[in-house]
């Protein structure tokens, strides 16, 4: 079965955008190895990054159950200053 005219064109016209994300995905591991080699976080920059490009509505919603678990963490014992404390 051929791909008919339509499909051809749509493809012709995705092929650049593609090749941009390519370019772009390339740029942001070169920049990600930079940011690894000065010894910053990089698992901490992604998700600052994913985190600002995110819908606003889910960012709070994150943020919201984040604030929950730290309290469950809390309630647990399993943070850091308790868990400091109770070495001592």
């Amino acid at each position: 079965m051929r791909p008919n005219s339509q499909e051809a064109e749509y493809a012709r016209e995705l092929i650049p955008h593609m090749q941009a994300i390519e370019t772009i995905k390339g740029s942001i591991a070169d920049l990600l190895a930079s940011a690894k080699d000065a010894g910053l976080n990089v698992k901490a920059i992604r998700a600052a990054a994913r985190e600002s490009v995110m819908d606003p509505d889910k960012r709070a919603k994150k943020y919201e159950d984040e604030d929950q678990l730290d309290l469950l963490r809390d309630a647990l014992g399993l943070t850091g200053s308790q868990m400091m404390q109770a070495a001592e």
